[in-house]
């Protein structure tokens, strides 16, 4: 992995937010992280490669983190999510699950 890696994909979430409705939003994103973000993965940056492994923590709760408040932000005002989520939590609760 290397920073092309990250930068890929944080151009792919950029094409993401295209005006679609935020629950499908939510859904692609969830998809995206299940399939790129493995246990697997995970595993083999913490026995191999720790510095490949900040850089993806890094890359969750910067580039991940802040598209779902975006996410859920412009759901709340949409109508589409309720307006007393508390979305600094379930956006942290999100990204933690891929820690």
């Amino acid at each position: 992995m290397s920073r092309s890696f990250f930068s890929q994909h944080s151009i792919w979430l950029n094409k993401l937010d295209n005006g679609n409705d935020p629950m499908s939003e939510y859904v692609l994103i969830s998809k995206y992280c299940f399939e790129y973000f493995s246990p697997k993965m995970i595993f083999e940056l913490k026995k191999k490669y720790r510095e490949v492994l900040e850089m993806y923590y890094k890359h969750l709760d910067f580039n991940i983190k802040n598209w779902i408040v975006k996410n859920l932000n412009k759901g709340v005002k949409m109508g589409r999510y309720r307006e007393d989520l508390n979305i600094d939590i379930t956006a942290t609760l999100f990204t933690e699950q891929f820690f």
